[in-house]
């Protein structure tokens, strides 16, 4: 639909404003549209804005600029204008929701300038409710955009954040950071970096200072940070995993922190991710399905499941409440036929409950001759009308799975 770049044009104002509002409500994701709107009526404008600014993302990744040199005026215009509309239309503020930096690295001096502005805009926020940061080295920020920073993660509607590529000198700067949200519910953590992990250390203390955040999501990536783990798990850590009811854990974290969080979050988890690749080793994850009393959700990504999987649904001598299995990973060198030992454990009467069994299987040389035997594999799935198999192809697939939580 192609709108008339007109002011009050007849039938755009004719129309009541809680039409009008209901409307543009329903467009809250089409942002080309929504942009539209904005140029149709002085009516449509402010509803319109409210919509494009609930989330706002500052991307500043260097391959999609084609001149560096004009880089340091643009990021100031283009950060000015935004300073505008929110001083012109303040209401504006109390709706943005979602704050996402990407890609901040301070090149210069002059462009230190546009990230003063930037910090202006983020201090002058007080209802964000989700904020993140991706590809970004905090020991590069400026200190006003650091004090920005700080200011949005102390605002009591904060509840979920994300910190992705994420790099501190000190641990305790990152410790610092988590400890800031009052309410923070969700956690997403991947590749975060600490390059000295040791510089701070007698102040580790300092966090014991701090309320108890009880988190319900906690999703963690490909992240080495020993330290970091450490702190998450000590008993007096400011972070409560014992409330947990989604955990995502992927391809690059530690075993024993895997063992050691699932035992901690285990009675009260409802949706469980494990993503397993060639530094996970599932022989050393030792955890029942016994351990996971109100487990409703389990998704697998690994190389090889069925270990896990035998490891898991070994001998379930109680009802359990699990209602969906996803298992995604390459069938074994061996062949298809190995993954019908899964039947006996999926169809325990334990699993009165379940409802899908699905497997998304890695294969590159897949024919309907190996799907007719998987599915023959798997004649009690079959018969409950419960059994979905999916391909997936090729082995990088399974990598995105290794490294991206659903």
């Amino acid at each position: 639909m192609v709108l008339a770049r007109h002011r009050d044009i007849g039938y755009a104002t004719s129309f009541p404003q809680e039409l009008v509002d209901l409307v543009i409500g329903f467009l809250h994701e089409d942002i080309s549209t929504l942009k539209n709107c904005t140029i149709v009526s002085r009516k449509w404008t402010y509803k319109s804005r409210i919509h494009l600014l609930r989330t706002i993302t500052f991307d500043l990744t260097p391959s999609a600029l084609i001149i560096r040199h004009s880089l340091d005026d643009a990021l100031k215009n283009k950060f000015s204008l935004l300073q505008q509309i929110l001083t012109s239309s303040p209401n504006l503020k109390e709706y943005i929701h979602s704050v996402e930096l990407k890609n901040l690295q301070l090149q210069n001096e002059k462009e230190g300038d546009a990230y003063e502005v930037l910090a202006s805009i983020l201090m002058s926020l007080l209802r964000v409710e989700r904020f993140s940061l991706n590809n970004l080295r905090w020991y590069n920020c400026t200190e006003s955009l650091k004090g920005a920073i700080s200011h949005l993660l102390q605002l009591s509607t904060i509840k979920h954040v994300e910190l992705q590529a994420f790099a501190v000198r000190e641990r305790l700067s990152l410790m610092r950071l988590l400890t800031y949200p009052t309410n923070l519910t969700f956690l997403h953590l991947k590749r975060i970096e600490c390059r000295d992990y040791h510089r701070g250390d007698e102040m580790v203390n300092e966090k014991q200072a701090f309320a108890v955040r009880e988190l319900k999501a906690f999703y963690v990536d490909a992240t080495h940070c020993s330290c970091l783990f450490d702190w998450i798990l000590a008993p007096k850590s400011s972070l409560n995993l014992g409330g947990l009811t989604t955990l995502h854990i992927s391809d690059g974290c530690r075993p024993n922190f895997a063992e050691r969080l699932l035992r901690l979050a285990g009675a009260s988890l409802e949706h469980l991710e494990l993503g397993m690749g060639y530094v996970f080793d599932s022989h050393l994850l030792n955890i029942h399905l016994s351990d996971l009393p109100r487990l409703k959700s389990l998704e697998l990504v690994a190389e090889s499941s069925i270990s896990l999987i035998q490891k898991l649904f070994n001998k379930l001598d109680q009802p359990h409440p699990l209602q969906q299995i996803s298992v995604t990973g390459a069938t074994p060198n061996s062949g298809v036929c190995n993954w019908g030992i899964l039947n006996s454990h999926f169809a325990q009467p334990a699993l009165k409950q379940l409802r899908q069994v699905e497997f998304q299987i890695v294969e590159k040389d897949w024919d309907e001759d190996d799907l007719e035997m998987l599915y023959d594999q798997f004649p009690t799935l079959e018969k409950r009308d419960i059994l979905r198999i999916r391909e997936v192809k090729g082995k990088s697939a399974l990598d995105h799975y290794l490294s991206s939580p659903s």
